[in-house]
Parts: C-alpha cells; structure tokens; sequence
C-alpha cells in the first residue's frame, strides 16, 4: 500500500514538473529555432551575395549574373511551396515582388544552360517557378 501510495505521488509530482516545463520551455525553443531558421536564410542569401560580388568584381559579369539567375529561380520555386496559401492570404507586397519577377522574367528569360538538371526536374521546376508567377498580376 505504501509504494503505491509512493508511486501515486511521485507521478503526480512528475506531471506537476513536466507540465510547468512544458509551458515555460517550448516556447523560448519554438522561438530560439524559429529565429535560427530565419539566421541561417539570411546566411544563405549572404553567401550569395558573396558569390555573386566576388565574380562581379573580377570582371566575370555572365558568372555573377548565373549565380543571381538561379538565386531568383530557386527563390521562386521554393514560393510555389505556398502557393496555396499565398493565394488565400494575399499579401501586397509579395505579389508586388511577383509582379516584378514575372516582368522580369518575360524580359530576361531563365539561361537553363548554366544549370545541369534532367528534363523532368528542369519541367517540374518550371511549371512551379511558372504556378507563382501567376500571383504576380
């Protein structure tokens, strides 16, 4: 009778635990990831950046002007990915960014040269860089 009387207590005092953990713990994780996704995106975009200036500034203007070609291609892939919600929620100033792209891009057509990619990947790729576009009205 006792050790369950033990047992009973020392669950109860676990869950009492767990949960003010629970409440106080989560949320500075949820946003301590959340702000390192957003770091490691702007990490990425400065690589870029690094990239593309560093062809630029030896003269290599066709090798800068690739590395931002495919930056703005991949970007516009990766907006198909919330097409769905894109097109419930519109937001002005990415469709703005849309409508600039798809102008863009009607001027200045993607050179699928300086990518090596599979005829499936390279139609999949722009049937979604194409579906985004669309928002761009």
């Amino acid at each position: 009778m006792k050790s369950k009387v033990i047992i009973g207590i020392s669950i109860v005092a676990a869950f009492f635990v767990g949960l003010e953990f629970g409440i106080t713990h989560p949320k500075s994780s949820f946003y301590e990831q959340n702000n390192q996704n957003v770091y490691r995106g702007y990490a990425s975009d400065v690589s870029i950046y690094v990239m593309a200036l560093n062809a630029y500034r030896r003269g290599d203007a066709k090798g800068c002007a690739n590395i931002l070609e495919n930056s703005l291609e991949s970007s516009l892939f990766a907006l198909n990915n919330g097409y769905s919600t894109l097109a419930k929620q519109p937001d002005n100033s990415i469709y703005q960014t849309l409508k600039d792209a798809r102008v863009y891009r009607t001027k200045y057509q993607w050179g699928q040269d300086n990518a090596k990619m599979t005829d499936d990947v390279e139609h999949t790729m722009t049937a979604g860089v194409d579906r985004v576009l669309s928002l761009g009205k």
